[in-house]
């Protein structure tokens, strides 16, 4: 193929996808493409986490791709890995529920929720908080459950301001 034969087929178009840009090319253009094909075309991610992310959920919910549980564990787990809490929130849950191929693992999403939760994500505290709460892949400890609850509650999450209510009156407060 000629150098300027190449140029012709290598325009690349910019889409934007939920909270992330993806680099839309033909076929024929990128030997990047080869690791995620999208309807005649390769939607590849970058090397932005929330890209990547945004991509999962594209697998998890077949919107633009065809379904895929597996390809959506891939990417959710590069962008949980790079540090975004998100990922690693959502990630967490594939592992509390056992979602595609991964097995229903406990301390595998207290893990995840965790580094969620160190970075201030609400929800993730709060889930965590029930696994201290339940001893579910953790060591039982409700004081430990109450500080992340109390730290979800102060972001407006009203289930752990409850859950910290329904606690004190049982006198589970060490």
């Amino acid at each position: 193929m000629k150098k300027y034969q190449f140029l012709v087929y290598a325009v690349v178009f910019v889409v934007t996808v939920f909270a992330g840009v993806y680099t839309v090319a033909p076929k024929i253009v990128s030997w990047q493409a080869q690791s995620c094909p999208v309807a005649g075309y390769f939607l590849c991610p970058s090397s932005d986490p929330a890209q990547e992310y945004a991509l999962a959920v594209r697998y998890v919910n077949g919107r633009g791709v065809e379904q895929s549980d597996a390809k959506a564990v891939r990417f959710m787990q590069g962008a949980a890995e790079a540090g975004y809490a998100r990922a690693q929130y959502d990630l967490g849950l594939f592992y509390y529920n056992g979602y595609g191929p991964l097995k229903q693992n406990y301390a595998q999403a207290a893990h995840w929720w965790s580094k969620a939760a160190d970075q201030g994500f609400a929800q993730a505290q709060y889930n965590l908080g029930l696994l201290y709460f339940k001893g579910e892949g953790v060591e039982q400890s409700y004081k430990t459950a109450a500080g992340l609850w109390l730290k979800a509650g102060k972001q407006g999450v009203t289930k752990a301001q409850d859950a910290i209510k329904g606690m004190l009156p049982q006198g589970q407060d060490h």
